[in-house]
């Protein structure tokens, strides 16, 4: 017999090796790999053990929640687990493609599968399926057989609503430790507006509505600085408390536990009422000793102008809005601390406020009409209108309330009260458009800025510079009475118009 060289020999050995592990493969036989992790921390493992069955790669859901210290539970008798990944529970059972989480159900593409007492998961169509309701933001690439952990630079996760006994519990997840002070909360009609300092949010993912319970609907929205969420009520809250805790903050709002029909009515009638755009708030900006901006051309100051456009409007609505009440913050040509005129408007429960100003700037070719809402967007010009209109706290006895208005706390009131910027905005864009089509002057547009008048009132509110007295065409235009009532009829149409949009359905 001839003997067999030992190349020979390593030769066959790995045929059959080869046909071997190819039969295996054939048969879908397990076999174990190893997925690398990119973006955890230093401490985390560099790599983590997979099971791979039929080119799907199966991972313990025990080793998965561990990568980032989520809390698992475990049912020794049905094998069922839960794995709390923020303020979610997500359930998994053994040999079952469906995944819980909360009370909503998600469908994988395949199963879990039970090796030995715990749970498996196919990673990819596990991520597929439910990967958006994680806290972290996880991209798997099966064929490299990497797990990604990518940067969220949203720190505030999740929401979620649980019905107590005499209540609700509002928790949201974080992963940014939040203190009390970077937390802003008022109840304003039907919603509950919740302000968080530093906060980002993705609003597309946290947006909901719901049938039953007292939370009918959450709305979202990103500011430049802070992040608000707006809670709609479906009835009275007696107390509402904030309380924050590592990763989360947690809102509890308590209720009536009794309730009857005729208080019920009642209710909704009150809120329907709330609704209603029935008393609107005019503030003739400047007056008394402090004229405003002066016209280089004439003895025109424009706290005359402001006045007269403000009386010919208040005249329009009462004429033809019977069902609204108007209100100025001044009459006559009185001085009015700026802080007075938005505590006046709040005191009279306002549901419109309309300051009427005059654009001025060293460039005297700068011609049109602008208008502003409150808001962190600053452009050059809003910084320059800002700083104008913000100079006449020097007029007053002490300019020491303001200070306030340069802090954190004060910033974050005033975002919290932004939950008026969409109506401000939409009113702003009606109010510009109208005065540019019917006085005939240049749009020039709507902006942000910071100004104190704007401050504080809990309403849509809008500053309307009307012209500019620095324009020696538009500072003639603004001494005309007839270009004043354009203006006045622009506004009170647009005002007209805003308050059918938003009573509709009502």
């Amino acid at each position: 017999m001839k003997r067999l060289n030992l190349r020979s020999v390593i030769l066959i050995v790995f045929l059959i090796n080869t046909l071997l592990i190819g039969f295996l493969t054939v048969q879908g036989a397990d076999q174990r790999v190893r997925i690398t992790l990119d973006g955890f921390p230093s401490s985390a493992p560099r790599t983590i053990q997979a099971l791979s069955k039929d080119g799907i790669l199966y991972i313990s859901a025990e080793e998965f929640a561990g990568l980032f210290s989520y809390t698992t539970f475990s049912n020794d008798k049905n094998k069922k687990m839960i794995v709390r990944a923020g303020i979610r529970n997500i359930k998994l059972s053994p040999l079952n493609p469906f995944v819980m989480v909360d009370d909503r159900t998600y469908q994988m593409a395949l199963e879990t599968r039970l090796d030995g007492d715990m749970i498996s998961i196919p990673l990819a169509v596990f991520l597929d399926a439910v990967g958006d309701q994680l806290p972290d933001q996880l991209v798997f690439d099966q064929k490299r057989r990497s797990l990604s952990k990518r940067h969220n630079p949203n720190n505030i996760s999740a929401i979620a609503i649980e019905e107590k006994a005499n209540g609700t519990l509002i928790r949201l997840s974080t992963t940014k430790d939040f203190t009390e002070g970077d937390v802003a909360h008022f109840i304003r009609r039907e919603y509950l507006y919740v302000t968080l300092l530093n906060g980002k949010l993705d609003s597309t993912q946290l947006a909901s509505e719901f049938q039953t319970g007292l939370i009918r609907k959450i709305v979202p929205f990103q500011l430049e600085n802070a992040a608000q969420i707006s809670f709609m009520l479906d009835r009275k809250v007696h107390d509402e408390k904030v309380f924050v805790q590592p990763g989360e903050v947690l809102i509890s709002l308590r209720t009536e536990n009794e309730f009857d029909a005729d208080a019920i009515q009642a209710r909704l009638d009150v809120n329907k009422k709330r609704w209603l755009i029935d008393r609107i708030i005019i503030d003739p900006g400047h007056g008394g000793r402090d004229p405003g901006a002066p016209s280089p051309y004439s003895k025109l100051v424009e706290k005359e102008v402001n006045l007269d456009i403000a009386q010919r409007l208040k005249k329009l609505i009462k004429a033809n809005l019977k069902d609204v009440e108007v209100l100025m913050t001044r009459e006559t040509d009185k001085f009015v601390p700026v802080k007075d005129r938005t505590k006046f408007a709040n005191a009279h429960d306002g549901k419109l406020f309309i300051s009427i100003h005059c654009n001025a700037n060293p460039s005297k070719s700068l011609r049109g009409v602008s208008t502003y809402i409150l808001g962190t967007r600053r452009t050059e010009e809003a910084l320059a209108v800002a700083e104008a209109e913000n100079s006449v706290i020097e007029l007053e006895e002490s300019s020491e309330a303001y200070k306030e208005m340069e802090d954190a706390a004060h910033i974050l009131n005033a975002i919290a009260q932004s939950s008026y910027l969409k109506e401000s905005e939409a009113l702003a864009q009606i109010v510009n458009d109208s005065i540019s089509k019917k006085a005939n002057v240049p749009n020039k547009g709507v902006f942000q800025a910071g100004l104190y008048v704007l401050m504080g009132a809990a309403m849509p509110r809008i500053l309307v510079e009307t012209a500019f007295i620095s324009n020696k065409y538009e500072e003639t235009l603004l001494r005309r009475r007839d270009f004043r009532q354009k203006v006045a009829e622009a506004v009170f149409e647009s005002v007209k118009a805003f308050k059918e949009k938003s009573e509709k359905g009502i």
